[in-house]
């Protein structure tokens, strides 16, 4: 993937992913609000991820991810409680509930 002007890569520190049995199970960025990168984002067919102005749109969950986890700072739109879309930048990487983020 092309790395876009003003974004940033994500330390090796902060592309955390581990192995449970035969399940792949992988860190989701977090943002301040605490709501995660999810499935249920998804908009018109993608994901809307990166920095105001250096937006793009993955097809992909995973691939998704992976393109989050390069990011110095990972930002992605989600509705906020008026159903509008905006940007929200990570605050931390956690494991999420699995049923919660991963499913479908």
């Amino acid at each position: 993937m092309a790395k876009h002007s003003g974004e940033k890569h994500l330390s090796d520190s902060a592309r955390v992913s581990i192995t449970r049995s035969a399940d792949q199970t992988t860190y989701l960025p977090v943002a301040a609000d605490g709501s995660y990168f999810h499935r249920g984002l998804e908009r018109n067919g993608g994901f809307m991820i990166g920095a105001k102005g250096v937006e793009i749109k993955i097809y992909d969950f995973r691939e998704a991810v992976a393109a989050l986890q390069r990011m110095e700072t990972a930002r992605w739109r989600r509705p906020n409680k008026a159903m509008n879309w905006g940007i929200v930048a990570a605050r931390e990487w956690n494991l999420p509930v699995r049923h919660d983020a991963l499913s479908n």
